[in-house]
């Protein structure tokens, strides 16, 4: 019987560490609320009606960290 093929040979290996992994920066989630609001007068007869829109970040769990405040949406007229 042939001598190489009854030996075994330890080769030494050295283990390699991995890179550090790169940390991500996520966004945070975005909600948006709407609302539609009506400007009255003294005799709560109604002048303007408006459009409003707040917007909300949320934290990884989803909880509301950013209070928005209502801004009205600007109105813009197109032409078809």
């Amino acid at each position: 019987m042939n001598q190489l093929a009854t030996m075994s040979v330890m080769i030494p290996v050295t283990p390699q560490t991995p890179p550090p992994a790169q940390s991500l920066l996520l966004p945070y989630p975005i909600s948006y609320e709407f609302q539609v609001v009506e400007h009255v007068d003294e005799n709560d007869k109604v002048v303007k009606v408006a459009l409003q829109v707040k917007q909300n970040q949320h934290d990884q769990y989803g909880n509301v960290f950013v209070h928005g405040t209502w801004n009205d949406v600007p109105r813009v007229k197109l032409k078809f």
